[in-house]
């Protein structure tokens, strides 16, 4: 396991190993770019707070256009890569039926995909060292989304869309 007392340094290698993760389940150019630059925020972290990168996913985010830009990646892989950085850690971290449900949704009308957008955190969770560890967030998504389409045929209720993704979730 890769220790974190490197700061931004190790948050490089930990992008490398991500895209090694994320190639062993897809070969979609933009989600593999999506993938490398999940973290790139953390670049501009202040070192005083190594070793956490807070606001590391807002600063990506924000710095991937021009990133695209300078180097012309498409518009697709820079609208994937920007929703990987914003929200990889809130899908490590959420709890609630409801941003979850958000979260997959933001994803299926993004370049990346719910698929896609499951590559990244899966990868993310892997891409320290570790051996394909489970992750509750990546292994749901497909049904989650699979369950909001469904619940989404007979009610547009967020409530009853929750529901529906609680239930999912549950198994």
């Amino acid at each position: 396991m890769l220790s974190s007392r490197w700061g931004s340094f190790y948050a490089y290698i930990h992008s490398a190993l991500v895209l090694g993760k994320a190639a062993e389940r897809t070969r979609e150019h933009h989600v593999l770019c999506a993938a490398l630059l999940h973290d790139i925020g953390k670049g501009v972290t202040d070192p005083s707070l190594w070793p956490r990168h807070i606001g590391h996913e807002k600063a990506g985010a924000e710095m991937i256009p021009a990133l695209g830009e300078k180097y012309g990646l498409p518009d697709d892989w820079i609208a994937a890569s920007q929703y990987a950085a914003r929200y990889h850690m809130a899908a490590h971290t959420a709890k609630k039926a409801g941003k979850i449900a958000e979260m997959i949704l933001g994803a299926a009308r993004n370049p990346i995909g719910v698929d896609g957008f499951a590559t990244v955190v899966w990868a993310d969770h892997n891409g320290r060292g570790r051996e394909n560890v489970p992750n509750a967030f990546a292994d749901s998504a497909t049904d989650v989304y699979k369950a909001i389409v469904e619940a989404s045929k007979h009610s547009h209720d967020p409530s009853k869309i929750a529901q529906a993704v609680s239930k999912t979730l549950k198994g």
